[in-house]
């Protein structure tokens, strides 16, 4: 599955599962999903998580992400930066 969905159907996925999980569990909810064209679900969340790769992901890029969520009111909580 991994080799033929996005990111973003990944992480649908992930919630699906999640979804269904919470039925039987009181979990809280915890939402994945990038952002490549629009902010939508970082608005109806009570924070977001910027996360970016140390050695693919170029500083303008997270810069413009940055600006986008926060022009949309989204509250940027922290951020992460990976290694690998």
């Amino acid at each position: 599955l991994k080799k033929v969905a996005s990111g973003g159907e990944m992480s649908r996925i992930m919630l699906a599962v999640k979804a269904v999980l919470a039925q039987y569990s009181k979990l809280p909810t915890i939402i994945f999903d990038e952002i490549d064209t629009g902010a939508s679900l970082a608005v109806m969340t009570g924070g977001s998580l910027l996360v970016a790769n140390r050695h693919k992901t170029r500083y303008q890029d997270v810069k413009k992400i940055q600006e986008m969520l926060q022009g949309t009111g989204a509250q940027i909580v922290g951020s992460l930066l990976n290694r690998d």
